[in-house]
């Protein structure tokens, strides 16, 4: 019996290693990008534009001018104009000055006088260094400006509220102009409106 075993062990031959080809891993984002289909990158090239354009909608600057309450109600040139940063992010060296593109007496005056294509700088600070969210700043039309008219109240006016600034992303420089005329309100109130720069 034991001469069997011995030969029945004997016998037995030892199993071979299967070798087996393996692939190397792909890890993390590339491991996905090697598994997607063409309509899995689609979707995906698709996503990342779509999150690129959200992205510039959300920091890009955004600027806001809107006429304030006037010092002198009989007196439009005395209104200041609000200038607000409505983005997330700040803007830096901001500039404000006004540009007259025409502004006309009340033809009732003994004689009618009207300014055009000129401008001026508000000297009272015309540099901010930095302007956070949701922070404002005016500009205003200073009576010493306007000395060639003195006692002839405004009838019309047209003019530009040019804001420069500096952007908080790769520091550009940009330029913004926003247009305002006169229009006489229920009140016969002269008041300041939106105006397209096309107009």
């Amino acid at each position: 019996m034991g001469k069997k075993a011995k030969k029945g062990r004997s016998r037995q031959k030892p199993p071979t290693k299967q070798i087996e080809a393996t692939t190397p891993s792909r890890r993390g984002i590339w491991r996905c990008l090697y598994v997607l289909s063409p309509t899995g990158w689609l979707c995906a090239s698709v996503s990342l534009g779509l999150a690129l354009v959200g992205s510039y909608y959300l920091l890009r600057p955004q600027i806001e001018v809107e006429p304030d309450t006037a010092i002198d109600p009989k007196q439009p040139m005395t209104t200041p104009f609000r200038i607000t940063n409505r983005s997330v992010l700040p803007i830096y060296n901001v500039h404000k000055e006004c540009g007259i593109t025409k502004l006309a007496t009340d033809q009732s005056a003994n004689q009618r006088l009207t300014m055009s294509g000129f401008s001026f700088t508000d000297a009272t600070e015309p540099t901010i260094p930095r302007l956070d969210e949701g922070e404002s700043t005016s500009v205003f039309i200073h009576i010493e400006h306007l000395a060639a008219i003195p006692g002839h109240p405004i009838e019309s006016g047209d003019i530009d509220v040019v804001v420069e600034y500096t952007t908080a992303i790769i520091g550009l420089h940009k330029k913004q102009f926003f247009r305002f005329e006169t229009r006489k309100d229920v009140n016969n109130e002269i008041r300041w409106y939106h105006k397209a720069s096309s107009e």
